[in-house]
């Protein structure tokens, strides 16, 4: 990261804490949020506690995240949500993976409309090792 930006770390499994972590931010002109939580969750031995951790980190916190800035996003600024392969790509064990990643698709069509004219988008990254992270450039 280099000039004006920004990098804070969420703890995106406490969206009820996000927006107080987030009243310092004056303005925003572009936002990344990137987080990945490895898990392993079949039909067949599904983790109730895990699945809810990932759907509340991925879709819930992101949401709150951009929810808590919106009034703060330039109207020339843009959003981008990580995802990940797991949405095209399903193997054994990615049963909530895959899912929350398709949300991640259909929220960022969501923000497009809710938020334009700023830009919403997603990338897909083969993997990363970042942690309930969220990176915002200011």
């Amino acid at each position: 990261m280099g000039g004006d930006t920004t990098g804070l770390a969420l703890d995106l499994t406490a969206p009820k804490d996000i927006g107080a972590a987030l009243a310092g931010i004056e303005s925003v002109d572009g936002l990344v949020l990137a987080a990945i939580e490895r898990d392993v969750n079949t039909v067949a031995h599904y983790d109730i506690d895990r699945a809810l951790r990932l759907v509340t980190l991925k879709l819930v916190g992101y949401t709150e995240v951009v929810h808590a800035l919106r009034s703060r996003i330039a109207p020339d600024g843009a959003i981008v949500l990580f995802g990940g392969l797991a949405k095209e790509r399903p193997y054994p064990g990615s049963t909530t993976v895959s899912s929350v990643n398709g949300g991640i698709a259909a929220l960022v069509h969501t923000l497009v409309v809710e938020l334009a004219p700023i830009r919403a988008t997603r990338s897909t990254p083969a993997s990363s090792a970042t942690a309930r992270t969220g990176v915002i450039a200011t």
